[in-house]
Protein backbone atom coordinates (compact mmCIF):
# COMPACT_ATOMS: atom_id res chain seq x y z
CA UNK A 1 0.00 0.00 0.00
CA UNK A 2 3.12 2.04 0.52
CA UNK A 3 3.84 2.34 -3.32
CA UNK A 4 0.41 3.22 -4.20
CA UNK A 5 0.47 6.21 -2.18
CA UNK A 6 3.86 7.32 -3.22
CA UNK A 7 2.36 7.00 -6.54
CA UNK A 8 -0.77 9.35 -5.58
CA UNK A 9 1.66 11.88 -4.51
CA UNK A 10 3.46 11.38 -7.71
CA UNK A 11 0.40 12.27 -9.80
CA UNK A 12 -0.59 15.48 -7.84
CA UNK A 13 2.89 16.43 -8.10
CA UNK A 14 2.66 16.43 -12.06
CA UNK A 15 -1.01 18.21 -11.69
CA UNK A 16 0.46 21.22 -9.89
CA UNK A 17 3.48 21.42 -12.75
CA UNK A 18 1.40 21.07 -16.22
CA UNK A 19 0.22 24.90 -16.41
CA UNK A 20 2.93 26.77 -15.95
CA UNK A 21 4.83 23.96 -18.06
CA UNK A 22 2.86 24.21 -20.88
CA UNK A 23 3.69 28.17 -21.07
CA UNK A 24 7.15 27.32 -22.55
CA UNK A 25 6.49 26.12 -25.62
CA UNK A 26 5.83 27.10 -29.04
CA UNK A 27 4.49 24.23 -31.49
CA UNK A 28 7.81 23.87 -33.90
CA UNK A 29 7.95 20.05 -34.49
CA UNK A 30 11.18 18.88 -35.78
CA UNK A 31 13.27 21.25 -33.87
CA UNK A 32 14.72 21.49 -29.93
CA UNK A 33 12.94 23.83 -27.68
CA UNK A 34 14.39 27.60 -27.93
CA UNK A 35 11.64 29.17 -25.19
CA UNK A 36 13.36 27.59 -22.56
CA UNK A 37 16.15 29.07 -21.16
CA UNK A 38 17.39 25.56 -19.95
CA UNK A 39 17.75 24.80 -23.47
CA UNK A 40 20.86 26.43 -24.92
CA UNK A 41 22.61 24.59 -26.83
CA UNK A 42 25.44 23.48 -24.44
CA UNK A 43 22.63 21.44 -22.20
CA UNK A 44 20.75 20.12 -24.45
CA UNK A 45 20.35 16.39 -23.70
CA UNK A 46 21.98 14.18 -25.65
CA UNK A 47 21.69 11.00 -23.52
CA UNK A 48 18.55 9.44 -22.63
CA UNK A 49 17.87 5.83 -20.44
CA UNK A 50 14.14 5.17 -20.39
CA UNK A 51 12.94 2.35 -18.52
CA UNK A 52 10.58 0.81 -20.35
CA UNK A 53 8.20 -1.17 -17.97
CA UNK A 54 5.57 -3.20 -18.85
CA UNK A 55 1.66 -2.68 -19.31
CA UNK A 56 2.11 1.05 -18.41
CA UNK A 57 1.87 3.01 -21.77
CA UNK A 58 5.53 2.75 -22.09
CA UNK A 59 5.54 2.10 -25.99
CA UNK A 60 3.91 5.28 -26.93
CA UNK A 61 6.97 6.99 -24.82
CA UNK A 62 9.47 4.68 -26.06
CA UNK A 63 7.98 6.02 -30.37
CA UNK A 64 8.21 9.19 -28.99
CA UNK A 65 11.89 9.10 -28.22
CA UNK A 66 12.88 6.37 -31.22
CA UNK A 67 11.12 9.37 -33.61
CA UNK A 68 13.78 11.51 -31.67
CA UNK A 69 17.09 9.45 -31.88
CA UNK A 70 16.22 9.05 -35.33
CA UNK A 71 16.09 12.52 -36.48
CA UNK A 72 19.10 13.02 -34.45
CA UNK A 73 20.72 10.18 -35.82
CA UNK A 74 21.61 9.05 -32.81
CA UNK A 75 22.89 5.59 -31.64
CA UNK A 76 20.67 3.07 -29.94
CA UNK A 77 21.63 0.37 -27.63
CA UNK A 78 20.21 -2.73 -29.28
CA UNK A 79 20.86 -6.58 -29.26
CA UNK A 80 22.02 -8.30 -31.88
CA UNK A 81 18.70 -10.23 -31.71
CA UNK A 82 15.71 -9.62 -30.47
CA UNK A 83 13.69 -6.66 -29.07
CA UNK A 84 15.15 -7.05 -25.13
CA UNK A 85 18.04 -6.34 -23.24
CA UNK A 86 18.35 -9.86 -21.77
CA UNK A 87 16.33 -11.98 -20.88
CA UNK A 88 13.92 -10.43 -18.33
CA UNK A 89 15.05 -12.65 -15.98
CA UNK A 90 18.82 -11.24 -15.14
CA UNK A 91 19.77 -8.31 -14.95
CA UNK A 92 20.95 -5.90 -17.14
CA UNK A 93 24.70 -6.24 -17.75
CA UNK A 94 26.89 -4.03 -19.92
CA UNK A 95 28.69 -7.34 -21.25
CA UNK A 96 25.56 -8.26 -22.95
CA UNK A 97 25.84 -5.54 -25.62
CA UNK A 98 29.68 -6.00 -25.70
CA UNK A 99 29.38 -8.77 -28.52
CA UNK A 100 27.46 -6.81 -31.02
CA UNK A 101 28.85 -6.42 -34.52
CA UNK A 102 29.31 -2.51 -33.98
CA UNK A 103 30.29 -2.83 -30.53
CA UNK A 104 34.02 -1.04 -31.91
CA UNK A 105 32.19 1.83 -33.23
CA UNK A 106 30.45 2.35 -29.89
CA UNK A 107 33.43 2.23 -28.02
CA UNK A 108 34.70 5.55 -30.06
CA UNK A 109 31.40 6.94 -30.46
CA UNK A 110 29.15 5.80 -27.53
CA UNK A 111 25.31 5.46 -26.70
CA UNK A 112 22.61 8.00 -27.22
CA UNK A 113 19.88 5.97 -26.05
CA UNK A 114 18.08 2.98 -24.33
CA UNK A 115 15.28 2.68 -24.46
CA UNK A 116 14.11 -1.09 -24.76
CA UNK A 117 12.17 -3.59 -22.03
CA UNK A 118 15.13 -5.29 -19.60
CA UNK A 119 15.49 -6.00 -16.04
CA UNK A 120 16.78 -2.64 -14.38
CA UNK A 121 20.45 -2.53 -13.22
CA UNK A 122 21.19 1.27 -12.94
CA UNK A 123 24.87 0.71 -12.32
CA UNK A 124 24.99 -1.06 -14.69
CA UNK A 125 22.53 1.56 -17.25
CA UNK A 126 25.33 3.98 -16.42
CA UNK A 127 28.06 1.95 -17.38
CA UNK A 128 26.49 1.59 -21.13
CA UNK A 129 25.31 5.13 -21.21
CA UNK A 130 27.93 6.86 -19.55
CA UNK A 131 27.63 10.67 -17.52
CA UNK A 132 25.28 12.90 -18.53
CA UNK A 133 22.35 10.44 -19.17
CA UNK A 134 19.07 11.60 -18.59
CA UNK A 135 16.84 9.05 -16.72
CA UNK A 136 13.31 8.37 -17.48
CA UNK A 137 10.51 5.76 -16.50
CA UNK A 138 7.10 5.35 -16.23
CA UNK A 139 4.51 3.90 -14.35
CA UNK A 140 0.78 2.86 -13.77
CA UNK A 141 -1.55 2.29 -10.86
CA UNK A 142 -0.79 -1.29 -9.70
CA UNK A 143 -4.31 -2.42 -10.34
CA UNK A 144 -4.77 -1.11 -13.46
CA UNK A 145 -1.52 -2.50 -14.63
CA UNK A 146 -2.44 -5.93 -13.28
CA UNK A 147 -5.74 -5.89 -14.87
CA UNK A 148 -4.12 -4.89 -18.12
CA UNK A 149 -1.27 -7.74 -17.45
CA UNK A 150 -4.08 -10.23 -16.86
CA UNK A 151 -4.98 -9.54 -20.34
CA UNK A 152 -2.47 -8.90 -22.36
CA UNK A 153 -0.75 -12.22 -21.13
CA UNK A 154 -3.84 -14.38 -21.10
CA UNK A 155 -3.32 -15.56 -17.28
CA UNK A 156 -6.75 -16.93 -17.92
CA UNK A 157 -5.85 -19.86 -19.77
CA UNK A 158 -3.13 -20.42 -17.32
CA UNK A 159 -4.86 -20.15 -14.11
CA UNK A 160 -7.85 -21.58 -15.74
CA UNK A 161 -10.26 -19.10 -14.57
CA UNK A 162 -11.38 -15.00 -15.49
CA UNK A 163 -9.91 -12.17 -13.38
CA UNK A 164 -12.88 -12.47 -11.19
CA UNK A 165 -12.40 -16.17 -10.40
CA UNK A 166 -8.42 -15.09 -10.33
CA UNK A 167 -9.43 -12.75 -7.33
CA UNK A 168 -11.91 -15.06 -5.41
CA UNK A 169 -9.96 -18.56 -6.13
CA UNK A 170 -6.19 -17.52 -6.21
CA UNK A 171 -6.29 -13.86 -4.07
CA UNK A 172 -9.16 -14.61 -1.93
CA UNK A 173 -8.96 -18.04 -1.52
CA UNK A 174 -5.45 -18.04 -0.22
CA UNK A 175 -4.08 -20.51 -3.12
CA UNK A 176 -0.34 -20.39 -4.16
CA UNK A 177 0.04 -17.89 -6.80
CA UNK A 178 3.32 -18.72 -8.77
CA UNK A 179 5.14 -15.97 -11.17
CA UNK A 180 4.48 -16.26 -14.88
CA UNK A 181 8.03 -17.16 -16.36
CA UNK A 182 9.48 -15.56 -13.22
CA UNK A 183 8.42 -12.28 -13.56
CA UNK A 184 4.93 -11.89 -14.88
CA UNK A 185 2.35 -11.07 -12.59
CA UNK A 186 1.95 -9.72 -8.97
CA UNK A 187 4.07 -6.55 -8.55
CA UNK A 188 5.45 -6.66 -11.90
CA UNK A 189 6.26 -2.95 -12.07
CA UNK A 190 8.93 -3.52 -9.31
CA UNK A 191 10.09 -6.51 -11.07
CA UNK A 192 11.07 -4.41 -14.27
CA UNK A 193 12.54 -2.18 -11.96
CA UNK A 194 15.16 -4.56 -10.83
CA UNK A 195 13.50 -6.74 -7.69
CA UNK A 196 13.74 -10.26 -7.58
CA UNK A 197 9.76 -11.29 -7.29
CA UNK A 198 9.90 -12.57 -3.58
CA UNK A 199 11.83 -9.03 -2.21
CA UNK A 200 8.35 -7.62 -3.85
CA UNK A 201 6.40 -8.82 -0.76
CA UNK A 202 8.87 -7.24 1.87
CA UNK A 203 7.97 -3.71 3.18
CA UNK A 204 11.42 -2.78 3.66
CA UNK A 205 13.11 -3.66 0.39
CA UNK A 206 9.98 -2.07 -1.81
CA UNK A 207 10.42 1.40 0.71
CA UNK A 208 14.36 1.24 -0.40
CA UNK A 209 13.31 0.30 -4.24
CA UNK A 210 10.94 3.24 -3.73
CA UNK A 211 13.54 6.18 -2.24
CA UNK A 212 16.03 4.56 -5.60
CA UNK A 213 13.66 4.82 -8.16
CA UNK A 214 13.29 8.85 -6.27
CA UNK A 215 16.99 9.67 -6.42
CA UNK A 216 18.32 7.76 -9.54
CA UNK A 217 15.74 8.62 -12.20
CA UNK A 218 15.09 12.25 -13.71
CA UNK A 219 11.24 12.04 -14.16
CA UNK A 220 8.91 9.53 -13.73
CA UNK A 221 5.66 9.94 -15.89
CA UNK A 222 2.37 8.21 -14.42
CA UNK A 223 0.17 7.06 -17.27
CA UNK A 224 -3.30 8.26 -15.38
CA UNK A 225 -1.54 11.91 -15.51
CA UNK A 226 0.15 10.91 -19.08
CA UNK A 227 -0.55 14.54 -20.76
CA UNK A 228 0.95 16.08 -18.16
CA UNK A 229 3.35 13.56 -17.93
CA UNK A 230 4.57 14.20 -21.41
CA UNK A 231 4.91 18.39 -20.96
CA UNK A 232 7.31 17.26 -18.26
CA UNK A 233 9.15 15.24 -20.69
CA UNK A 234 9.12 17.90 -23.40
CA UNK A 235 10.87 20.42 -20.58
CA UNK A 236 12.87 18.03 -19.44
CA UNK A 237 14.36 16.90 -23.07
CA UNK A 238 13.48 20.32 -24.74
CA UNK A 239 10.91 19.29 -27.32
CA UNK A 240 7.88 20.93 -28.00
CA UNK A 241 4.43 19.37 -27.36
CA UNK A 242 3.75 18.75 -31.04
CA UNK A 243 7.20 16.36 -31.00
CA UNK A 244 5.72 14.16 -27.50
CA UNK A 245 2.28 13.50 -29.13
CA UNK A 246 1.99 9.79 -29.76
CA UNK A 247 -0.68 7.58 -30.75
CA UNK A 248 -1.41 4.85 -28.50
CA UNK A 249 0.24 1.53 -29.30
CA UNK A 250 -0.77 -1.94 -28.04
CA UNK A 251 -3.53 -0.98 -26.41
CA UNK A 252 -5.81 -3.39 -24.90
CA UNK A 253 -8.70 -4.57 -27.38
CA UNK A 254 -10.50 -7.00 -25.64
CA UNK A 255 -13.66 -7.01 -23.15
CA UNK A 256 -12.62 -6.67 -19.51
CA UNK A 257 -14.68 -7.92 -16.87
CA UNK A 258 -15.84 -5.03 -14.85
CA UNK A 259 -14.67 -5.44 -11.07
CA UNK A 260 -16.62 -4.16 -8.58
CA UNK A 261 -15.67 -1.99 -5.38
CA UNK A 262 -14.63 -5.15 -3.30
CA UNK A 263 -12.77 -7.40 -5.87
CA UNK A 264 -10.88 -3.65 -6.60
CA UNK A 265 -9.82 -3.45 -2.94
CA UNK A 266 -8.89 -7.13 -3.01
CA UNK A 267 -6.33 -6.49 -5.63
CA UNK A 268 -4.96 -3.27 -4.25
CA UNK A 269 -4.28 -4.49 -0.88
CA UNK A 270 -2.57 -7.43 -2.88
CA UNK A 271 -0.74 -5.42 -4.94
CA UNK A 272 2.16 -2.57 -3.59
Amino acid sequence: MRFMEAFRRIVVILSFFVISMLLKYKDQPGQRNQTNSQCSASNTKTKIAFMKTHKTGSTSVQNILFRLAYREEWNLVMPSIGHTLGDMVSHLHADSISMVPWSKMMEKQGYNMLALHTKWDHAQAKLIMGEETVYITILRDPVEQFVSAFYFYKFEKIFQTGLRGFIKKYIEGGRSIPWVDKRKGRNQQLIDLGMEPHQTLDEEQVLTKIQEVGNNFNLVLILEKIDESLVLLADLLCLTLKDVTSLKVNEMKLAKEELDDHEKDVLKSWLW
